[in-house]
């Protein structure tokens, strides 16, 4: 952090080889400039600091630093850029789908000040955006079969950090606190043994074990199994887009980590509490509706009462089994609930956290 500028820049040299023990003062000492290739572009001036580089890089003159963030807030947002290689603006990138559609985005974004707050209203609120995923127009398929074009709006799993902050939500366990440190969540001792330095993991309790997953705390020398599962950047390279995958270890994740059975355990609390005097049907309506936001289907609905019977049977039989799959979520407990409907209720609730459709936006 620079408070406030010396009186002299130092000077600086060519180093011979990048090596810098070996300033070539032979030549003399050199002058802050840019690339003869874009010197066109920037006003001559006697001295130039930091403060000119960073008023060139947004000025209208320069209209590639507008361009490549409107793209990659774009690509958030429909799982692909309007230049699909959003790390890659130059001679090699890809040619933008939508050329005059990105100039206006950039030109809008530098007109009204370049608030990002403005430009995600402006492409939340536009058509394109919210329209469906549903594939309702067989010609704009066929003829764009990639949806290049967004003749439909894109459907594609959330990033890692979301899977685990949607199931927060939904069980009503979220914390809402900004700010702090990082935290640890619960994971198999051991993870960090074999690290070349060996990391102490305190596991949170109370509310910090509920907070957004971007507090978690992730070691770059062993990341966090959960987030890595879910193709999160392992922070040792640099990332501009991550790559999405659909692996049977991330069901398995899901259906067996400790943290997400938490979170179903919290989701079985939240629907026992609101519907304490309501039927089977009453209670798996607002649990679909808390996962999925919609209402399920009579066939849906039939599939879960067959499944919390089934899961009421099993444990009614394996009442340690109960006692122990209850426990998993101690800060939902619901008194004047016996631990065999507490299981068979968060059996059900990790059911609806595991399905595709909760994972993905559509």
């Amino acid at each position: 952090m620079v408070m406030q500028d010396q009186p002299s820049a130092p000077d600086t040299y060519l180093l011979t080889r990048g090596e810098f023990l070996s300033p070539d003062r032979q030549r003399g000492p050199l002058q802050p400039g840019v690339p003869a290739a874009v010197r066109g572009t920037v006003e001559p001036l006697e001295y130039k600091s930091r403060l000119d580089l960073a008023t060139w890089l947004v000025s209208p003159q320069n209209p590639l630093t507008a361009r490549v963030t409107v793209n990659r807030i774009w690509g958030r947002y429909f799982g692909r850029g309007l230049v699909e290689t959003d790390n890659d603006f130059g001679f090699q990138g890809a040619v933008p789908v939508n050329l005059p559609l990105l100039d206006w985005l950039a030109s809008e974004f530098i007109r009204r000040g370049w608030s990002q707050k403005q430009l995600h209203r402006l492409i939340l609120t536009s058509a394109v955006y919210r329209q469906s995923s549903a594939l309702l127009d067989e010609v704009a398929v066929q003829q764009d079969p990639d949806n290049y074009l967004l003749a439909r709006q894109a459907r594609f799993r959330v990033e890692a950090e979301i899977v685990r902050d949607m199931a927060l939500s939904a069980s009503g366990l979220l914390s809402e606190r900004v700010g702090g440190p990082g935290v640890h969540l619960p994971q198999p001792d051991g993870i960090y043994d074999f690290t070349q330095n060996r990391k102490n993991w305190p596991t949170a309790t109370g509310a910090d074990r509920f907070r957004r997953t971007m507090y978690v705390m992730f070691y770059r020398s062993a990341p966090y199994p959960l987030l890595s599962t879910f193709d999160a950047p392992d922070f040792s390279t640099v990332c501009t887009r991550r790559v999405r995958s659909n692996t049977p270890l991330q069901s398995l994740t899901v259906a067996n980590d400790q943290v997400f059975t938490e979170l179903a355990g919290g989701l079985a609390g939240r629907v026992l509490k609101q519907q304490p005097e309501g039927t089977d049907g009453d209670r798996l309506r607002l649990m679909f509706r808390l996962c999925l936001t919609r209402e399920p289907l009579d066939s849906e609905l039939s599939v879960l009462v067959d499944f919390l019977s089934r899961e009421r049977a099993r444990f009614a039989g394996a009442a340690a089994d109960a006692e122990k799959f209850a426990s998993g979520a101690p800060a939902s407990a619901v008194e004047g609930v016996t631990a065999v409907e507490q299981a068979a209720w968060t059996s059900t609730a990790r059911v609806l956290l595991n399905t595709d459709e909760f994972m993905t936006r559509n």
